[in-house]
């Protein structure tokens, strides 16, 4: 009788939480010219909107990196804000947050700035310091912010992102009737066959 409580109280509470460490190489197959191919990102990849799929695209960044730098934590396939556009947007698609914990930024080109917003409902509600890159070494950004439905990136210039730790927390699925009326009929079952 506990395991068909449990089952039932398990069905009542639906969700399918995601954590992730976002590389981009699912996109390398996407770039066969790595100076014209650079596919956007668009809506609802890996759970997210993407500048409403506007100038936020993949790169392969082997062509354009320098001798002597180090880039660890870009790997082939990195994200980048197409023209330099500011500011770019990731949201959350459908329902639900999302957390964003880290990432690897660089500049694509000489030295830039970027500046974080965390947003829920329209609500900032986180802000983050201003943190200088350069396209001669690789940053890594740690915020650690949870329940986001919008993340806003403001920069001064391109820049190159990678191996972003993203963690998707859709919102419960609605419980139909028909779960909620199987449910009873389970429990009624159960409690029958103790009494007899």
């Amino acid at each position: 009788m506990k395991k068909i409580l449990v089952a039932f109280a398990c069905l009542l509470n639906i969700t399918a939480a995601s954590a992730a460490t976002l590389d981009f190489e699912d996109f390398a197959g996407a770039i066969s010219n790595p100076f014209t191919d650079f596919p956007a990102l668009g809506n609802n990849y890996v759970g997210l909107d993407w500048n409403n799929g506007n100038n936020i695209s993949a790169v392969n960044i082997n062509p354009f990196l320098s001798l002597g730098v180090d880039y660890t934590g870009l790997n082939n396939i990195s994200i980048f804000n197409d023209f330099g556009q500011s500011p770019s947007y990731i949201d959350i698609a459908g329902t639900g947050t999302f957390d964003f914990n880290q990432g690897y930024w660089s500049s694509q080109a000489g030295s830039s700035t970027l500046q974080f917003e965390g947003w829920n409902n329209g609500v900032k509600i986180h802000d983050s310091a201003i943190f200088d890159i350069n396209s001669t070494s690789v940053l890594l950004i740690s915020l650690n912010w949870s329940g986001l439905d919008r993340l806003v990136i403001n920069s001064t210039s391109l820049w190159i992102a990678d191996n972003l730790d993203v963690d998707i927390n859709p919102s419960a699925v609605p419980v139909p009737a028909a779960i909620w009326l199987f449910g009873s009929a389970v429990l009624g079952f159960g409690l029958r066959r103790k009494t007899i």
